[in-house]
C-alpha cells in the first residue's frame, strides 16, 4: 500500500514558485528568504523509543540532581563567603582603629621625646646655675674670711694704736 501512495505522488510535477513582482513606492520590493528548518531526526524503532526515552529521562533526572547538588554547594559557599566578608569588614574596621591608635602613640612618643630633650636642657642649665651658686658661696665664704681677718687685724691695729696712745698719755702723766 505504501508503494501505491508513493506512485500517486510521482505523477504530480512540483509547482515552481516565483517571487511575485511587488512594488513599494515605485521601487521593486524583494521578499527575504529564510533558511529552511533542519529535517527531523529519523524515527526510532518502537522498542528502542520507549527504552531510549526512559534512558534520556533518567539521564536528565541525574543531571538535574547533579545541578541541584552543585547549586546547594554554591549556596553554602556563598553563605561562607558572606560570613568571611563580614569578618573581613570587621577586621578592616579594627585595622583602621589600630592605625589611628598607632598614629596617636607615635605623636605621644614624639611629644615625650621633645619633653625629655627639654628636661635635659633644663637640667644642664640647673647644673650650671648650681655650679655658679657653689662658686658664689665659695667666693662669699672667702670674702667673709678675708673680712673677718681684716676686721681682726684692724681691731688689733686699733687696739695697738690705742695702747700706744695710752702709753704716751701715761708716759706724759708719769713724772720723770
Amino acid at each position: 500500500m505504501n508503494n501505491s501512495i508513493n506512485q500517486g505522488f510521482s505523477q504530480y510535477t512540483p509547482i515552481q514558485s516565483s517571487t511575485p513582482n511587488f512594488q513599494y513606492h515605485g521601487q521593486p520590493y524583494q521578499f527575504q528568504q529564510y533558511p529552511s528548518p533542519p529535517p527531523p531526526p529519523p524515527p526510532l524503532p518502537p522498542h528502542l523509543a520507549t527504552n531510549g526515552i526512559e534512558m534520556i529521562l533518567n539521564e536528565l533526572c541525574k543531571k538535574v540532581d547533579s545541578m541541584e547538588t552543585k547549586l546547594n554547594k554554591l549556596d553554602s559557599i556563598e553563605e561562607r563567603l558572606n560570613k568571611y566578608e563580614s569578618k573581613f569588614s570587621a577586621v578592616d574596621v579594627d585595622m583602621k582603629s589600630c592605625k589611628d591608635r598607632i598614629s596617636t602613640l607615635e605623636h605621644s612618643a614624639q611629644c615625650m621625646s621633645d619633653i625629655k630633650d627639654e628636661h635635659q636642657a633644663i637640667k644642664k642649665k640647673l647644673e650650671k646655675v648650681s655650679e655658679s651658686i657653689e662658686t658664689s658661696k665659695t667666693v662669699n665664704l672667702n670674702v667673709k674670711i678675708d673680712l673677718s681677718t681684716l676686721k681682726n687685724k684692724t681691731l688689733a691695729i686699733i687696739f695697738c694704736s690705742l695702747l700706744s696712745m695710752n702709753k704716751l698719755k701715761l708716759l706724759k702723766w708719769i713724772p720723770e
